[in-house]
């Protein structure tokens, strides 16, 4: 049984677009102000879906709210 790179993904959890929203500016506050180890966040998809305007728009608000300038 050799190695298939599909098997490394196959038990990471799969989110929404709608809950990567809702939960993305915890972990952006959590990853500067926590004292936890930090974990990397994948966002994948296909081209052109908006993976990087989503979360550049949640950034902005996340500095926003936190008063830092983006």
């Amino acid at each position: 049984m050799g190695f298939r790179l599909g098997d490394t993904y196959k038990n990471i959890p799969r989110i929404t677009t709608q809950d990567l929203k809702r939960l993305l500016p915890f972990y952006i506050v959590k990853s500067f102000y926590g004292r936890e180890r930090r974990t990397p966040l994948m966002v994948h998809g296909y081209f052109g879906e908006g993976k990087t305007e989503i979360v550049k728009r949640i950034c902005e608000e996340v500095a926003d709210e936190l008063g830092i300038k983006a």
